[in-house]
């Protein structure tokens, strides 16, 4: 289902189901080199996401995005609180394990971030819709913690509305980069549920 007309980047709140049909088909790829276990990666990969998120701003004018996961069933999965303020955080998440991440709203021109050899941005920056690009796409850039779990991976990716076969999308677009450099683009499309 599409997302509603009222429905913009400046606040994604509601409930989401990934759609697999729009997304593209590498979903377990990536989370193989991020380092998620088979069972849980299959899970996710084909039994379906559900996502429900809650997308604020403070007194101070920083945006808070509170992601809560679930499988089907019900199985509720992590929730993650997101600061678009652009602080490093390091957490342990219960499917990637030890990570380094930081969120921000930012114009489509100032994606690059250190860590990232390649400079082709382009699967991240193209798609969106026009108030997309006017207030900014939300770049989520998270890695593995090394130094604690032995992982190697870079996951640089972009939140916002596209229009995807003429309906307006929930999307996030990824690149992300493995151990041995290779790079993996994908887009996750959503499908609008309901408002929370």
């Amino acid at each position: 289902m599409a997302t509603p007309s009222s429905l913009n980047i400046l606040d994604l709140s509601g409930t989401y189901t990934l759609n697999h049909e729009k997304s593209t088909k590498n979903l377990g790829e990536i989370l193989n080199v991020e380092g998620v276990g088979l069972i849980k990666r299959k899970a996710i990969e084909l039994g379906g996401l559900t996502v429900k998120i809650t997308h604020v701003k403070d007194a101070e004018g920083v945006e808070h995005i509170t992601s809560a996961n679930f499988l089907p069933g019900g199985i509720a999965g992590p929730v993650d609180k997101l600061d678009l303020d652009w602080e490093e955080r390091r957490v342990v998440h219960e499917v990637f394990g030890a990570i380094v991440g930081r969120m921000r709203r930012t114009t489509i021109e100032n994606l690059q971030v250190e860590g990232q050899e390649d400079k082709d941005n382009e699967s991240l920056i193209t798609g969106w819709t026009d108030d997309t690009v006017e207030h900014g796409v939300i770049q989520f850039f998270v890695k593995s913690d090394t130094e604690k779990n032995g992982k190697v991976w870079v996951n640089n990716e972009t939140w916002g509305i596209e229009v995807i076969d003429g309906e307006r999308r929930f999307a996030r677009h990824l690149k992300v980069t493995g151990p041995t450099g290779d790079i993996i683009y994908a887009k996750m499309v959503y499908d609008y549920v309901r408002p929370l």
